[in-house]
């Protein structure tokens, strides 16, 4: 079983020692609502033990707060994978995370801990501010790849939501990639992308 904590919640920042204890107890209890007998619970309860959880994903846009708990995670016998969200937002778009630059030096700091290659980095979703258009999601866009170099993967799902298309990317060697325009989750057909292992971003347009 695979265990996501968590794509809506971000734990390792914001619920790190609860998420700690769960693993300790080696359980976690769920209350759900009974759909035979209104207005009753039940309680669910999922064992977290490492016999059972073949890994854990841990889904984060600032995992700083977290960075001393990835190695008991290790010591107490789970496989994880860190999935990194960093992007160039301003406050005003990202206010919960007060120092980006720490965000960017937690790359290294996970990436040089006992377990190795656990690091995944993704950059979106991608929007458009002030003070992101186009040309500047590039600039940092190579500003951070060049920054965590050799620390993380980078997640080849690129989701370019609303009025922005990738127009151009190139393979290794120079072959053309293409990847086409991604509806918004409000539009139908939400997610049908081409799939893209490695590339470089050379060019955007805007509708």
């Amino acid at each position: 079983m695979i265990l996501s904590a968590s794509v809506k919640a971000d734990i390792p920042a914001i619920y790190g020692g609860w998420f700690m204890k769960r693993l300790q107890d080696g359980f976690l209890d769920i209350g759900v609502a009974d759909p035979h007998m209104v207005g009753v619970t039940r309680t669910d309860r999922y064992v977290l033990s490492p016999s059972v959880i073949d890994g854990i994903l841990l889904w984060s846009r600032n995992p700083v707060p977290f960075l001393t708990n990835f190695r008991e995670i290790e010591q107490m016998g789970y496989f994880y994978i860190t999935n990194i969200g960093l992007t160039p937002y301003e406050k005003k778009v990202e206010p919960e995370i007060k120092n980006k630059h720490a965000v960017l030096d937690s790359f290294a700091k996970i990436a040089a801990l006992p377990a190795p290659d656990r690091v995944v980095w993704h950059y979106g979703s991608i929007i458009m501010t002030e003070f992101t258009d186009a040309a500047a999601h590039l600039r940092t866009f190579r500003y951070f790849a060049e920054r965590i170099k050799g620390t993380a993967t980078l997640d080849n799902r690129p989701f370019f939501y609303g009025r922005l298309e990738l127009a151009t990317l190139v393979y290794p060697g120079g072959t053309p990639a293409l990847i086409p325009y991604c509806k918004s989750p409000t539009e139908s057909d939400s997610g049908s992308v081409a799939p893209v292992s490695s590339y470089e971003a050379t060019g955007f347009v805007s509708e």
